[in-house]
């Protein structure tokens, strides 16, 4: 890919993740485009289908996830690069749960999409898990596992009125059960 159609699809995948977080996955894909600085036939052209392009923001956005909880590995304690990582893997599901829902709906919880991202969710987490198990500062028997359940729960909870105070006091109570 030439460097600047590969810097029109990079682009268009940013805007389209923000666009989709503010105005869920049904956004119109003219407003992507042009928000990206792009006409509709360069969006087209990159991706063919709305699926295409929200698979490829959900792609994107768990694979900056996961770089970020493997930066937060290597630049932090292990008890505080988890910490760090279970705020922003409750960010990334609540901030994605719309477009999450419509790529269940148009390819199915076990499409390649969710088998891949669950993939490196899980390997990032254990890498940070096993970590943070290793020097004390989580209990023995947690896991990755775990872990992504009791967050996906909190990132559900913001849901409805009063939805991000509960999210926030129920995130705390996740990271202090997690201390042993």
């Amino acid at each position: 890919m030439r460097a600047d159609a590969r810097r029109n699809r990079d682009r268009l995948v940013a805007v389209a993740q923000e666009v989709f977080a503010e105005q869920g996955a049904g956004a119109s894909l003219d407003d992507i485009a042009k928000r990206a600085g792009v006409g509709p036939g360069t969006l087209y052209r990159h991706f063919p289908t709305r699926e295409a392009l929200q698979e490829a923001a959900y792609r994107d956005a768990v694979a900056e996830l996961a770089q970020r909880g493997r930066k937060l590995a290597d630049e932090l304690p292990p008890g505080p690069a988890l910490e760090g990582w279970v705020a922003l893997v409750v960010a990334h599901m609540r901030e994605r749960s719309a477009l999450a829902g419509a790529l269940v709906e148009s390819l199915g919880k076990e499409g390649e999409v969710f088998v891949d991202c669950h993939r490196l969710m899980h390997e990032t987490g254990a890498l940070l898990v096993d970590a943070a198990r290793a020097a004390g500062a989580v209990r023995d028997d947690i896991q990755e596992r775990d872990l992504l359940w009791m967050a996906h729960g909190v990132a559900q909870s913001a849901a409805g009125e009063g939805g991000d105070e509960r999210a926030t006091r129920l995130q705390e109570v996740l990271l202090r059960g997690l201390r042993p």
